[in-house]
């Protein structure tokens, strides 16, 4: 089975999968979903002609969280969920950029990883009950943690960097949709920062996983066509790799011209 057949019947079971899940009915209303999904994620795509992809979307998106300003109103332009979830003091909590580059969290953690080869500690927390339930908060995150390990091959000693995303709740279609080329990109991030100290360090797996992976009514005649395999797989192509530590510190830093992944990502506007 070639790359992308191998692609396309990941997706196509992922979707199988939700398709014949269980009924819930959160808020009134109407799902499928599995609970306590687990997948390595190959192929962050989902390149269907009939789940059409946004990539400017998510390339707006991806800027809206480098940016980290949790009151940058910029991405309700382009996503009307986002008027819908604003916070009473007008910020949203989904900023992931917040947590992850504001607070340090993501720089911390590769510096954990410096000092410590085989460290457990480079975690991001971003879902915390105890701010995101309080009074006038509209928006609560659906990604509970970010992580990052090095660990050795055990067939040929390789060290790898794997990273696994938690999440509470993750929509199907929009919201692993868009959210699994966001975290590839970070673990290409991470993976380029830490390669100027490790320099055989390969890049390990992804591991997405969720204590509810759903979709919704409107959706359902969709995820029922992909999961029977009778939509067209359509590859998404010519996004550059970040280069190196260089563009990452780039782009923390605000220099959108360093490096191809850069620009094309700064190549729309927020």
């Amino acid at each position: 089975m070639n790359g992308n057949r191998q692609h396309q019947a990941w997706w196509e079971n992922v979707f199988s999968r939700v398709w014949y899940g269980h009924p819930a009915s959160p808020r009134e209303l109407q799902t499928r979903e599995v609970l306590f999904f687990q997948g390595q994620v190959d192929y962050p795509y989902q390149a269907f002609d009939i789940r059409r992809l946004d990539l400017d979307y998510i390339r707006r998106e991806f800027q809206w969280y480098i940016g980290a300003d949790k009151a940058d109103a910029r991405i309700a332009n382009h996503a009307k969920l986002w008027k819908d979830c604003q916070n009473a003091d007008g910020t949203w909590n989904s900023n992931y950029g917040y947590y992850l580059f504001w607070q340090d969290g993501f720089t911390d953690a590769m510096k954990m990883l410096e000092k410590d080869m085989f460290s457990r500690r480079a975690y991001v927390s971003i879902f915390d009950s105890h701010i995101h339930k309080g009074r006038g908060v509209k928006d609560i995150p659906c990604t509970m943690s970010i992580g990052w390990s090095i660990r050795k091959n055990p067939i040929n000693n390789h060290l790898r960097l794997h990273q696994l995303v938690t999440m509470r709740s993750n929509d199907l279609v929009f919201g692993l949709g868009n959210d699994a080329p966001v975290f590839a990109w970070l673990h290409q991030m991470a993976h380029r920062w830490l390669s100027e100290q490790y320099t055989s360090l390969q890049m390990g797996v992804y591991i997405h996983q969720a204590h509810s992976l759903h979709v919704y009514e409107r959706h359902f005649d969709m995820v029922q066509e992909i999961a029977h395999a009778r939509a067209k797989w359509v590859p998404v192509i010519g996004i550059p790799d970040i280069c190196d530590k260089f563009e990452v510190e780039a782009l923390l830093n605000g220099d959108t011209t360093q490096g191809k992944f850069s620009k094309w990502l700064y190549g729309v506007e927020l």
